[in-house]
């Protein structure tokens, strides 16, 4: 009899259930519900940039894996930085600058399913954003070179911490993303800077995990007419439905709190225990008698 799987066997069920003996939930590890940021990143993406085109907050509507009832633990989206250093004297440091950024919730609109519904939850975070680091400038600005390339704009992440937020979603909702520049926001900042060159990055190709409700679809609310495709029937300015963005989403990531809609595992029976003490018992005597022959 080999001892050791014995004893392997013993300590992995004592693991997975001694949660349980002890009277703690055995739950599911938290896991992505729904991602459509490429990994690795490209050197950038297309983009939304808010200042140049009057935006406010930009979207869109997904489903997500797992059900209804889940509580988001995190999410991740697609950031292009045109902003350098050299361009915004006073602002951060020689890595970047730090950005508010909000996310926002919603339920859909039965009713109407151009606008969003119900807000569900806002968080608002501040990130420490990294400059575009020129190698050149041409008729468009600043641009970095990888591989022969020139890039205005610098792709990365901003992840967004939900675990003490009890966000709680249904499987298909709105989301968008809104922050402030010079002239644009909740409460626009006045003067010029960084946050003017920040875009929200675009992505092509359906989702690796979740989906959009439809692919042509984004949300957003901007007061410029020629940003909307469908010409904003709900009056500029309106977080609204805009259609003809087919491989131009949002990138975004969301996951989901361990254990989110799961159920507590069930208690094993006293005897299987009792079973499972006497076999460890008997293990650790064996191994006990291997050791003390090795070192005799």
């Amino acid at each position: 009899m080999n001892w050791r799987n014995i004893v392997k066997s013993f300590l992995s069920v004592a693991a997975v259930s001694g949660a349980v003996l002890f009277g703690t939930a055995s739950l599911r590890a938290g896991s992505v519900v729904f991602n459509n940021i490429p990994s690795p990143l490209d050197p950038n993406y297309p983009s939304i940039g808010y200042e140049a085109t009057s935006t406010t907050q930009v979207g869109s509507e997904i489903n997500v894996t797992g059900g209804s009832g889940q509580t988001l633990s995190s999410a991740s989206v697609l950031l292009s930085d045109w902003a350098t250093q050299a361009n915004n004297p006073g602002y951060g440091d020689s890595t970047g600058f730090d950005q508010a950024l909000t996310l926002n919730i919603y339920n859909t609109n039965g009713s109407n399913p151009s606008l969003a519904g119900s807000l569900i939850g806002s968080v608002t975070e501040t990130f420490h954003i990294a400059w575009l680091v020129p190698t050149g400038t041409d008729g468009v600005g600043p641009y970095y070179t990888v591989n022969g390339v020139n890039y205005h704009g610098v792709a990365q992440t901003a992840t967004f911490d939900l675990s003490s937020a009890d966000i709680t979603v249904p499987d298909q909702f709105i989301y968008t993303l809104s922050f402030n520049t010079q002239n644009y926001g909740t409460n626009p900042t006045g003067v010029s800077g960084p946050y003017n060159s920040l875009n929200f990055g675009l992505v092509s190709g359906a989702p690796t995990v979740g989906s959009y409700a439809n692919a042509d679809d984004i949300f957003q609310a901007s007061g410029w007419s020629g940003e909307y495709d469908n010409g904003a029937p709900q009056g500029l300015g309106v977080l609204q439905l805009d259609t003809g963005w087919t491989d131009f989403q949002p990138g975004v990531s969301f996951s989901v709190a361990s254990g989110s809609g799961q159920t507590t595992a069930v208690p094993l029976p006293a005897s299987v225990w009792s079973g499972l003490a006497m076999l460890g018992a008997v293990a650790a005597l064996g191994q006990w008698k291997r050791t003390r022959l090795a070192k005799a």
